[in-house]
């Protein structure tokens, strides 16, 4: 089911105009789409899932609430396609890996919210030899759910609580998903020297 939520008393549809919808999608949209190919477990679809998230949210604005996270309430409908289109894809048998898609990916130009080797969307370059083959085949290895707790976490420095709220599950299973993922990076990872998922200090 489609994600929907009870129609807000006021207005919404005229407080969330097309300005104010554009400027808070820009904002959240680094980590919307960590929250896609978290799902998806790798680039490709990410961009075409967080836009067509972003045509049905606007479709749906009356639904949103002044004042409630309208990067949360964006990321259901992020997480409902992105769920939609891996099961779709399971059952195709396909796993899309388009080299052109991950060019165009890597050559965004968003900042990076962490110095790691990582690329200007602060995901992991699939370009980087050593550094990626590795990590984004262990990052395959994980669940949806752990997946994007861990990106969140590592890649955007947000606090349980914001994982929590983005993603709609308690704050201690976010921290839950972000140990376990960090234990598993560790155990996979566990021939190089470092590690880019260390413990939080």
């Amino acid at each position: 089911m489609a994600p929907t939520d009870k129609p807000s008393k006021t207005d919404a549809s005229r407080r969330l105009d097309r300005d104010m919808f554009a400027a808070q999608f820009q904002a959240a949209y680094s980590r919307l789409w960590v929250v896609a190919a978290g799902i998806l477990g790798d680039q490709a679809g990410a961009d075409d899932i967080v836009q067509d998230s972003a045509l049905a949210a606007w479709a749906k604005r009356d639904q949103f609430e002044p004042g409630t996270n309208f990067t949360a309430w964006l990321a259901r409908f992020v997480r409902w396609h992105a769920f939609n289109y891996a099961r779709k894809r399971a059952g195709r048998g396909t796993h899309p890996t388009s080299p052109t898609d991950l060019d165009q990916n890597a050559s965004r130009n968003l900042d990076s919210p962490r110095s790691l080797e990582v690329d200007r969307r602060g995901m992991i370059d699939d370009h980087q030899p050593d550094f990626d083959d590795d990590i984004v085949r262990a990052l395959r290895g994980m669940n949806e759910m752990s997946r994007s707790c861990l990106l969140l976490r590592t890649l955007h420095d947000l606090s349980y609580r914001e994982i929590s709220e983005l993603l709609e599950i308690p704050e201690g299973t976010a921290m839950s998903h972000v140990h376990r993922s960090r234990q598993f990076m560790r155990d996979r990872l566990q021939h190089r020297e470092s590690s880019a998922f260390p413990e939080d200090a």
